[in-house]
This record gives C-alpha cells, sequence and structure tokens, in this order.
C-alpha cells in the first residue's frame, strides 16, 4: 500500500492509503430484521383495552469481495449498504483510512477503473473522523440526567437545573460542531486523494 495524502483531523493524523488491484471474488447478499408485532394491554372481567403494535422490518446489503494487486498481495473487503456495482475482473482502488499510530482502518472509498464509478463509505468515513466514544456518550447521558433531575426536583433548585440544562446544551452543540468539522475535513482529504488516483495512468 502506498500513503497518498495524509490530513490533520483534530489532534489526530490519518493517513490515506491506496491498493489497486484486480477483484478476484465478489458476492452480495441481504438480510432482514423484523420487529415489532403483538400489542400491549389489559383486559379485566371481559373489558379493556389493547393497542397494536405495528411490524416493521429493515433490511441490509453486504458485499464481500478479494482484490489481488499486482504484485500478489490480496485483500478481503466488507461493506454494508455501500450499493457496489463490481464483478470479478474489475480493476479498483481501495482507499483506506488509518490513524497515525495504528496498523489498520477502514475502507473509505472504492473507485472502478473498469466502469469509472466511485463509491464513498460515508458511515465508515463518519466513524473515521469522529470515532464514538463511551466515556463521551456516558458524560453526555449522565449530564442531562443529573441536570432535569435537578430542574424537575423542586422549584427551589430550578435555576441550578436550568444553569446544568444551558452547560449541557454548549456541550451538545460544541460535540456536533466538531463532528461536523472534522467530517468535512476527511471529506475534503479524501476527495483529492480521489482526483489523484482518477490521474493516475
Amino acid at each position: 500500500m502506498a500513503v497518498i495524502q495524509s490530513v490533520k483531523v483534530g489532534n489526530r493524523v490519518i493517513d490515506l492509503f491506496t491498493f489497486q488491484g484486480e477483484v478476484m471474488d465478489e458476492k452480495k447478499w441481504a438480510t432482514t430484521h423484523v420487529s415489532g408485532g403483538g400489542g400491549i394491554g389489559y383486559v379485566h372481567a371481559g373489558s379493556g383495552y389493547s393497542t397494536p403494535r405495528p411490524v416493521t422490518s429493515k433490511t441490509t446489503t453486504h458485499d464481500q469481495f478479494f482484490v489481488r494487486s499486482d504484485d500478489g498481495q490480496e485483500r478481503a473487503v466488507e461493506t454494508t449498504n455501500a450499493d457496489l456495482a463490481l464483478r470479478k475482473g474489475h480493476r479498483v482502488t481501495l482507499l483506506l483510512g488509518i490513524e497515525k499510530g495504528k496498523e489498520q482502518g477502514p475502507c473509505v472509498a472504492i473507485y472502478n477503473h473498469t466502469t469509472s464509478d466511485l463509491t464513498l463509505i460515508n458511515g465508515d468515513i463518519k466513524q473515521l473522523a469522529f470515532p464514538s466514544n463511551v466515556a463521551g456518550k456516558l458524560f453526555m447521558f449522565l449530564g442531562w440526567v443529573i441536570a432535569l433531575w435537578v430542574f424537575l426536583g423542586t422549584a427551589t433548585h430550578q435555576g441550578i437545573g436550568f444553569f446544568f440544562i444551558s452547560i449541557m446544551a454548549v456541550f451538545g452543540l460544541i460535540r456536533y460542531w466538531r463532528r461536523k468539522k472534522y467530517n468535512a475535513t476527511l471529506h475534503g482529504a479524501i476527495d483529492g486523494a480521489i482526483l489523484q488516483i482518477k490521474n493516475q495512468k
């Protein structure tokens, strides 16, 4: 793999690597998750009520394929809901984002040289730009719970509760702004890398 570009996202540096080769094998399948049904209610002595729960389903499309480079290296790729259009024999370039100091990272884009199709793996791009942080999510959740508990607890504590709610709202806005900024920064670097890939002979 070759580093095609590096980008600073927040206090992290992400290297964008390319891996080019021929698709050796590819398969696509779908899974469906069904939830709901039944209902909730209360019946006693022949009377009561019942509220039905609607049945919902969600279908997820999966792609798995293998790419072999000119020097014989192989790489397996799996994507979810990427809507890939490729088959065995197509020549593709994988664009991988790896945080500096780490050995592995997700495939963030796939360029098909045979069909000139570009596929961005947006879910992995967002996760790479702003990784999910369990501690951060727990802090936000507990912060909101405490703020609302204080605010709704007693009238004498509503001022303090409102102060805590304001602080949590500011934290939420900062977190949203940082996520949006980091995502835009990484997208810009990926766009530049894709342009280089397309111009490669």
